[in-house]
């Protein structure tokens, strides 16, 4: 499963990918926790207000720096290892999606 996150009213164009960003849920939840909102899979936001966000967590201090993860097998349920700053990076690409939405808002689900 995964988190498609779009600009609302304008469906995403999958060979565009300045139009949408998708995640797995579990690093779609992540995100949404590293820029301090709930991990709620389904939701929408301001898009000036995510841009805020995003801004912040972008700033080049330590604590916005994400260690890599190594792969979790809980029973039946394998989350794949990523790379340190795999949250900045879709910190940065949310924030280009962001910026192109103008004052529409950010939805994902």
């Amino acid at each position: 499963m995964s988190v498609t996150f779009h600009i609302e009213g304008r469906w995403p164009d999958y060979d565009d990918p300045s139009t949408y960003l998708n995640l797995a849920n579990d690093n779609a939840g992540e995100l949404l926790e590293w820029l301090a909102l709930p991990r709620v899979l389904c939701g929408q936001l301001d898009a000036h207000e995510l841009a805020v966000l995003c801004r912040r967590r972008l700033w080049d201090v330590a604590r916005n720096h994400d260690p890599a993860r190594a792969e979790r097998i809980d029973g039946r349920l394998v989350s794949c290892a990523r790379c340190a700053d795999y949250l900045r990076e879709h910190t940065a690409d949310l924030l280009r999606l962001a910026e192109n939405a103008g004052v529409a808002r950010i939805r994902w689900s």
